[in-house]
């Protein structure tokens, strides 16, 4: 049975004239049946580490040149929106408070620069969706203001170019969803306007592939609904480029590029908990079906492993938030249960660390939003 469909979970919050404040966070939005919260079990790879200062879902966490993890605004129902940032320590396993952001801010992005700074853009701040962008800089632990995007969005994916600037695409706007991109120019501090894509597009995914293109696979929109589409941009001409579209629609799904170029597209087709796989091959442009994941999910995360196996993470499932975690081994082209986190999870961050395992933190469940971190070590 299908739970309950995660496309548009925001839209009550993006489209509602008032926003959406402590009241009407994107958490009183979601009603799976149960919560699934189970116990770290003995030999599985997870460890539960020091928990943040604060309770966070919708925030963004970006590994930096230290090895340090800078984790940044998000929401929560005790504190509403959040300005604060911290910093965690995988050596020490320690949280430490840095600098606050200048706006706080959920559903964001982030991306770290050449320079190591941090660009943080757009999202939704108690004045409503924004445009405003700040960069962080970690040798002052401060954020300054840099230029605004021309348009506000929520929930925009973002890219680093192979050139050092930076490709915002679609996200919520106010009332619509957007089938603009933009990028930023890291050694001006401005935005400027490059080709649109085809179609508009929120909570899509952003793959960087070959030869400096980004795939964007597909989201969803008010006219189309959720989208099986998918298209490229070529960063050396501002155009984008419509492919062979995905076997089945997909919302809030992952799409990870492995080491041999592919990308892995996972779950939420129909923008439900779903466990369809398939892979893209840019040189050939097509598509191809692969082995299902163990669980359907939708709302989950994936993150690419040294051994160059992904991990995938959390999610909705078909009746309730999901805590397991499964590896995709692209040698064996197979899925692995790999245990499961000690609470379940949606709207988390996951990051891989110098180290090589990778950092979970946040999210929220039917009990509410998490503080909680946990560890995978491969």
């Amino acid at each position: 049975m299908k739970a309950f469909k995660l496309s548009m979970l925001l839209s009550m919050c993006v489209f509602a004239t008032s926003g959406c404040g402590e009241e009407a966070s994107p958490q009183g939005s979601l009603s799976p049946m149960a919560s699934r919260s189970a116990p770290l079990e003995g030999t599985v790879p997870w460890s539960v580490n020091s928990s943040m200062e604060s309770e966070r879902q919708l925030h963004t966490a970006t590994l930096l040149g230290s090895g340090e993890v800078l984790v940044a605004g998000g929401n929560n129902l005790r504190q509403g929106y959040i300005q604060a940032a911290e910093l965690y320590n995988p050596y020490s396993d320690s949280w430490y408070p840095t600098g606050p952001l200048n706006f706080a801010r959920w559903g964001h992005t982030a991306v770290e620069l050449r320079s190591g700074q941090v660009l943080i853009t757009g999202g939704m701040s108690v004045d409503g969706l924004t445009a405003t962008a700040e960069l962080y800089d970690p040798h002052t632990g401060t954020w300054s203001p840099t230029g605004s995007m021309n348009v506000a969005r929520l929930l925009p994916t973002i890219t680093r170019l192979d050139s050092g600037k930076v490709l915002v695409t679609g996200g919520y706007d106010n009332g619509s969803i957007l089938t603009s991109a933009e990028l930023y120019d890291p050694s001006t501090g401005t935005w400027s306007e490059t080709g649109s894509m085809n179609l508009a597009r929120a909570e899509h995914v952003a793959t960087p592939i070959t030869a400096g293109q980004v795939l964007v696979t597909g989201g969803w929109n008010l006219q189309d609904g959720v989208l099986k589409s998918a298209e490229v941009y070529n960063s050396k001409t501002g155009q984008w480029t419509q492919l062979g579209a995905m076997s089945v629609p997909r919302l809030s799904h992952t799409a990870t590029r492995l080491y041999s170029g592919k990308v892995l597209v996972t779950g939420g087709a129909e923008g439900y908990a779903d466990d369809t796989v398939e892979l893209y091959d840019p040189y050939n442009k097509k598509w191809s079906v692969m082995p299902s994941m163990k669980v359907p999910r939708v709302g989950h995360l994936a993150t690419q492993l040294y051994s160059g196996q992904v991990l995938v993470t959390g999610g909705v499932g078909e009746e309730d938030y999901e805590a397991s975690a499964e590896v995709y081994d692209p040698g064996s082209n197979a899925w692995v249960p790999v245990g499961t986190m000690n609470q379940a999870r949606t709207y988390h961050t996951a990051t891989r660390l110098p180290t090589g395992q990778v950092l979970v933190t946040g999210g929220q469940d039917f009990n509410g939003v998490h503080k909680g971190v946990v560890r995978f070590s491969p």
